[in-house]
């Protein structure tokens, strides 16, 4: 298991918190958005150390069409995109394999850019949509 710290969080103040339960995760492994105009909703799946894996709930509504993403083994998210406003309107993640996913969700919001990252999991709030989003960084990896 890792250590974690915690970025800001984007979008607004809507909704309830959110924070996935990373005690017993080695790794993200699978990144579930749902997303339309905005974005819907997310879920992260992690990896133990034992290999089975396990979910950190979905996050939002269930509006929008869903779509996801795995991450092999030794890859993560380095740099994540964001667009936010009232709510959380676009997410963009790369690799550090090079690989980009998104982006999901609209064009609304300002315009955010995350580098430098080992995204570990997700905190925020969410109801309808996913209102705020902030990152879980490892940093004992």
């Amino acid at each position: 298991m890792s250590a974690y710290a915690k970025t800001k969080q984007y979008g607004g103040s809507g909704g309830d918190p959110f924070s996935d339960d990373l005690t017993q995760s080695c790794r993200l492994s699978t990144v579930t958005i749902r997303s339309g105009t905005y974005v819907d909703g997310i879920e992260g799946t992690y990896t133990m150390p034992s290999g089975a894996t396990f979910s950190g709930g979905f996050h939002g509504g269930g509006g929008g069409s869903q779509q996801s993403f795995d991450l092999a083994p030794g890859e993560y998210i380095t740099h994540v995109d964001i667009r936010s406003g009232r709510y959380v309107d676009q997410l963009k993640f790369t690799t550090n394999l090079g690989n980009v996913h998104g982006p999901f969700g609209g064009d609304g919001g300002g315009a955010y850019s995350l580098s430098n990252l080992n995204v570990g999991g997700f905190f925020g709030q969410s109801g309808t949509y996913l209102d705020a989003i902030g990152f879980f960084t490892e940093v004992d990896c």
